[in-house]
């Protein structure tokens, strides 16, 4: 009961990120620019700019990486009778909050270019961080032997 809990929050949270960053596009389409930022360095510094219409991709490019990740879970998720509970289960959870993951980074990535600023320098190393604990803390779940009762 709890992950699925667990699982629609999650869920609720990716679509809410992609959904409102898609509305702040719509909203703002008028007062765009006509030139955007359209790629950002490792220190979140703009270092590409294009036309305006090509804020239109990072939502459509988060959405297609939020839905894979789900999708990955929803496998993980019917392969937990089969492969065994723990492992299945960490995969599943690892899935699901790196869809969030993703679709809070092109959330961000959407209101940046909107708004021609920079990302920021914490940006990149936030994001990798989180992923990367992300990974190591699902793996651990995975491999620590649960405790008999």
């Amino acid at each position: 009961m709890k992950q699925k809990l667990f699982a629609r929050v999650l869920l609720a949270v990716g679509l809410l990120a992609l959904a409102g960053s898609a509305l702040f596009l719509a909203l703002s389409w008028r007062a765009m620019p006509d030139r955007i930022p359209t790629h950002f360095g490792a220190a979140g510094q703009i270092d590409g700019w294009g036309p305006k219409s090509t804020a239109l991709i990072l939502p459509i490019l988060g959405a297609l990486m939020f839905g894979i990740f789900q999708f990955a879970a929803l496998l993980c998720s019917g392969m937990k009778k089969t492969d065994g509970v723990r492992p299945m289960l960490a995969m599943e959870t690892m899935c699901r909050l790196l869809a969030v993951l993703t679709a809070l980074v092109f959330a961000y990535m959407t209101i940046c270019s909107v708004r021609a600023v920079p990302m920021g320098r914490w940006f990149m190393a936030a994001f990798l961080g989180a992923g990367v604990l992300i990974l190591i803390a699902c793996i651990a779940w995975a491999c620590i032997p649960k405790k008999r009762k």
